[in-house]
C-alpha cells in the first residue's frame, strides 16, 4: 500500500492511541476502524484491506510509517498482535439467492403459524425450516391448529436451542412428536460478533445434535456430510443480508401469489420484525456500515447464511 508520508500527520499515526477498549478488544475491527480513519485511505483501499488478515495488515501499515517512532512502533505492535487475527468472513454479492427463501412470522399467535405452515407446504417446498420453539401450551384452540400443522408435513424442521445435553430450550412434546426433524439454530459470538456455528455436536455420552442448516444442506449436497466434521466450529460465510434473500410478510402470503416463489425451494420461517428482536451483532457490519450500538442481522439471515455456507461447500 503506498502512503503519501509526507501528509500524514502525528496525529492520524496515533489513532490507535484514541480507540476507546471495546473497539480495540474486537480484533477483526481493529484494523479496519484504523485504515477507515486514514484521510489517505480511499473506500477502494478500504475494501481492498478487508480480504486480507486485518491485524497484520495494521502491524505493516504501522512499520511503514516513517513517522512513527521506534517507541510507538513497537507499542502499537504489541497491543495488536494482542488481538486475535481471524478475519470476518463476508463476500457480499448483490443477486438473490436462488434456493433460500425467508418469511416472516411477524408477531403471529399459534393459530397464525399453523396458518403459514399449511400455505407453505400447499407450495411444494423442498423444506421448512421453522426458527421457534413454542415451549409451553397455550390455548388449546392455536395448540391444536399448530399440531395439526405440524403433523400434515413432512418437510419441516423444527429449531430448538443447546447449550448442553441437559439444558436445551424445545417445542413441548405435543409438537416436537409430529416433526419430521429438528435442528439447533444457535450460533457463535466470538469477539461480539456472531461468526462461527458447528454444524454437527456429538456430546461424550454419545448424543448426537445437528444444526439446523446441516439438517437441511447434507440433504442437497451429499459433501457435507464428509466434509463438516464432528464438533468442528466452522466460519459462517456471509454473502447476504436480508435483502439478498426473497422474504415474504407473513401476513402477506398468499398461495396463488407465492406458489412459484415457494415451491422447491428452502423455506425459513421466523422473525424479520417489526422489531429488532432476535437481531445480532454479525461480522457483516465490517462491510456495510450500522449505527455502534445497534444489531445488525436477525437469526433467520444468520441461519440462511449458514445453510448457504454449507450447500457451497467442494
Amino acid at each position: 500500500m503506498e502512503l503519501d508520508r509526507e501528509s500524514a500527520s502525528a496525529e492520524t499515526a496515533l489513532l490507535s492511541a484514541k480507540l476507546s477498549s471495546q473497539e480495540f478488544l474486537s480484533s477483526e475491527r481493529t484494523a479496519t476502524w484504523i485504515l477507515w480513519k486514514h484521510p489517505l485511505a480511499g473506500r477502494g483501499k478500504f475494501i481492498s484491506f478487508i480480504g486480507t488478515c486485518q491485524a497484520r495488515g495494521a502491524l505493516l501499515l504501522a512499520w511503514r510509517y516513517e513517522s512513527f517512532s521506534l517507541v510507538k512502533k513497537i507499542s502499537f505492535i504489541i497491543i495488536v498482535s494482542l488481538c486475535s487475527c481471524s478475519t470476518p468472513n463476508v463476500e457480499l454479492i448483490d443477486n438473490i439467492d436462488p434456493d433460500i427463501v425467508l418469511v416472516n412470522l411477524e408477531d403471529g399467535d399459534r393459530a397464525f403459524i399453523a396458518e403459514l405452515i399449511n400455505k407453505i407446504d400447499s407450495c411444494n417446498p423442498k423444506f421448512i425450516g421453522i426458527d421457534a420453539w413454542f415451549v409451553e401450551e397455550k390455548d388449546h384452540f392455536g395448540d391444536s391448529l399448530l399440531e395439526v400443522a405440524l403433523k400434515n408435513t413432512d418437510k419441516e424442521i423444527l429449531g430448538y436451542q443447546y447449550e448442553d445435553w441437559n439444558k436445551q430450550v424445545r417445542s413441548h412434546k405435543k409438537f416436537e412428536q409430529h416433526t419430521f426433524n429438528k435442528g439447533v439454530t444457535q450460533s457463535e459470538v466470538r469477539n461480539d460478533l456472531m461468526s462461527h456455528f458447528v454444524p454437527v455436536i456429538k456430546h461424550e455420552l454419545g448424543l448426537t445434535f445437528e444444526h439446523m442448516a446441516f439438517v437441511i444442506a447434507r440433504k442437497i449436497n451429499s459433501r457435507v456430510n464428509v466434509l463438516c466434521k464432528v464438533n468442528e466450529s466452522i466460519p459462517i460465510k456471509y454473502t447476504r443480508t436480508l435483502d439478498q434473500f426473497i422474504h415474504i410478510e407473513g401476513s402477506e402470503l398468499e398461495i396463488k401469489k407465492h406458489q412459484s416463489q415457494l415451491e422447491n425451494k428452502i423455506i425459513l420461517l421466523g422473525y424479520l420484525g417489526p422489531t429488532d428482536e432476535d437481531k445480532h451483532f454479525t461480522p457483516i457490519r465490517t462491510a456495510i456500515e450500522y449505527p455502534e450500538n445497534k444489531p445488525d442481522t436477525y437469526g433467520l439471515v444468520v441461519i440462511a447464511n449458514e445453510v448457504r455456507t454449507l450447500l457451497d461447500m467442494k
